[in-house]
């Protein structure tokens, strides 16, 4: 993760040096979350984070990796979403962490031909960095088990299938295409604008958009050069006071974005970054999708930057009845 790239240059927190080692429990406390699932069936192992008084833990300093599967199918770590603090290494900006306690999920699936009975292990690698307001520890690396057991039938004397179905059963479910993953948000180009990029945002089903992931850039900016994107208001939630504020997009809305070029029609590919989240407690890492937008440059001059408009309060809870 990016945060490990810079934590030799950052150390995350003001001043910017480790804390020394000090007596007691540790900052951070790791478990494995175990499985208990039977054949075909899906379910979840992970990580459980506790985080002790006075210590955090940034999102963008754990990552967690698949080191074995242990003979299932297991998907990529689901992060929780964490709270928006403000910054001290960048005055002005806000950072994710988590404080308290954090679980990190991984999605399993046990095959249908698995041994009643079996066990299977899920190794994990777990790294993280724990900081107070002041210091922060060296990172830390972890090796953990999570445990998926297939129990056995009870009360009937169980009887394993004949060999010829399970491989039959093995190679039909190997077959089957792997479902598609959920689509969050769908770009379009909207229509061509003089000196306007205009990229339009379908958030689909439950899903918003953190606005500080929102952004436009150029793959191949060659003589094109993009401004400042202009947005929509937001929706806020949380309080600045401790540092849960944040804003999302929660409705459709267009990606607007100021342009300049030599004069003349083009087709500008640009590239969206973003993070999808659902809730509260689901985020997606946060990602980016490339899309081709027709636009007319009149060769004019980037315009001054304009202030993004004011974030939509807080939904007011309803009156009692």
């Amino acid at each position: 993760m990016l945060g490990f790239i810079l934590s030799g240059m950052l150390q995350f927190a003001a001043p910017a040096a480790h804390a020394a080692p000090v007596p007691g429990p540790p900052p951070v406390v790791l478990d494995a979350i175990d499985a208990t699932l039977a054949p075909g069936a899906s379910g979840n192992v992970g990580v459980q984070m506790e985080i002790g008084a006075g210590y955090h833990v940034y999102v963008d300093m754990l990552d967690v990796k698949l080191v074995a599967a242990g003979g299932l199918d297991v998907s990529a770590p689901v992060y929780p979403a964490g709270e928006q603090v403000p910054d001290p290494a960048a005055p002005g900006q806000t950072r994710e962490q988590y404080q308290g306690a954090a679980r990190v999920q991984l999605a399993v699936a046990v095959p249908r031909t698995a041994a009643a009975g079996s066990s299977h292990a899920v190794q994990l690698h777990v790294r993280y960095q724990a900081c107070t307001k002041d210091l922060c520890t060296m990172p830390v690396e972890e090796d953990l088990t999570a445990l998926v057991t297939v129990p056995k039938p009870s009360g009937a004397l169980w009887v394993p299938a004949p060999v010829a179905l399970l491989e039959w059963v093995a190679s039909a479910r190997a077959e089957e295409p792997p479902p598609p993953e959920e689509k969050a948000v769908i770009f379009s180009a909207g229509p061509p604008a003089d000196d306007r990029v205009v990229v339009h945002c379908d958030l689909q089903g439950e899903w918003h958009m953190n606005k500080m992931f929102v952004g436009a850039s150029l793959p191949t900016p060659g003589a094109l050069s993009l401004g400042d994107p202009l947005f929509p208001a937001a929706h806020a939630s949380g309080k600045v006071e401790d540092g849960s504020y944040r804003e999302d997009f929660t409705e459709d809305f267009d990606l607007i974005v100021p342009i300049t070029g030599p004069a003349g029609d083009a087709s500008v590919e640009v590239e969206v970054g973003y993070q999808a989240c659902k809730g509260v407690e689901l985020c997606r890492m946060p990602t980016s999708e490339k899309i081709t937008v027709p636009v007319h440059l009149t060769g004019a001059a980037l315009p001054a930057p304009v202030p993004a408009p004011a974030a939509l309060p807080p939904a007011a809870a309803p009156a009692p009845v």
